[in-house]
């Protein structure tokens, strides 16, 4: 009697599912964000606030930790604080390594979070002699910032040695963030597994729909509705073969998206000349 309720109730199942819509059954299996619990290691809170507001849109849960100490999320950003920025160079970098690995230790962040978002050197260094869960963001290597601000040559020895401990931090850290394809290739070309390595366009200037708030705009050029979901490109790279390589992880992108919403447009940003290189 038992495998026979068994079965019958097995029958049931396959005829319930079978009445269902392609949007229910879609539903009921559609992928379930997961609250991850970051930690943002920054020199600014206020750089990493746009990556906070997604998070939390997102369903995650972000937190701050700067060399003050903790922040509180949301208290930051209903009303930020105003911060300053002290240059440091090479030569005391090491100092503010070892300020970064107290400042670690003191608020518990391998404990206390799954993720450890390091965005600059220093925290970089402290994050992934703490913490096995490590995203480094890198916007450009410590020893092009150290020369562009004057403190040494690119390459006297003291950048190069620099340079080496980045290396460390890059092969170390479990996820390497970039904005652009040249630093992706130089993550590549440094020992950075490329599975490792993930092209994040920065987000796009508020400057370029401040002049047009309302998106009647782009649906009028685009031929769009009122449900449709826009992906903004800011422009394309200069050279050819750049700009056919960011046009097709764009069209990848665009692929991926469309799983989920089939009402989406592609709008490229760009001066006349990059017609030839779209078409």
């Amino acid at each position: 009697m038992r495998l026979a309720g068994q079965k019958k109730s097995g029958v049931a199942v396959q005829a319930t599912g079978a009445n269902l819509s392609r949007s229910e059954r879609h539903a009921r299996h559609s992928y379930r964000s997961h609250p991850w619990i970051v930690i943002h290691a920054c020199e600014l809170a206020r750089d990493v606030l746009p990556l906070l507001e997604g998070q939390l849109a997102a369903g995650m849960r972000p937190s701050l930790l700067t060399p003050t100490g903790a922040v509180a999320t949301t208290a930051f950003l209903e009303s930020p604080k105003p911060e300053s920025l002290s240059s440091i160079s090479l030569l005391h970098t090491w100092n503010h390594v070892r300020e970064w690995r107290s400042l670690m230790n003191e608020s518990a962040a391998e404990s206390s979070s799954e993720i450890l978002h390091a965005h600059s050197f220093s925290s970089g260094m402290a994050a992934v002699r703490a913490s096995s869960c490590v995203v480094y963001q890198l916007k450009q290597p410590v020893e092009k910032m150290a020369a562009a601000a004057g403190h040494c040559h690119e390459n006297s020895w003291l950048a190069r040695s620099f340079r080496v401990a980045e290396q460390f931090v890059l092969t170390r850290a479990a996820a390497v963030v970039v904005h652009d394809h040249a630093q992706r290739l130089a993550c590549l070309e440094r020992g950075v597994n490329a599975g490792n390595t993930f092209l994040i366009p920065e987000p796009i200037e508020h400057s370029l729909l401040e002049s047009n708030p309302e998106r009647q705009w782009l649906i009028e050029s685009a031929r769009a509705g009122s449900e449709t979901v826009f992906l903004l490109v800011p422009g394309l790279p200069a050279p050819d073969w750049e700009s056919r390589d960011a046009l097709s992880r764009w069209m990848r992108v665009l692929c991926n998206v469309r799983r989920e919403h089939a009402d989406v447009r592609l709008v490229i940003l760009a001066d006349a000349p990059a017609k030839d290189a779209i078409h």
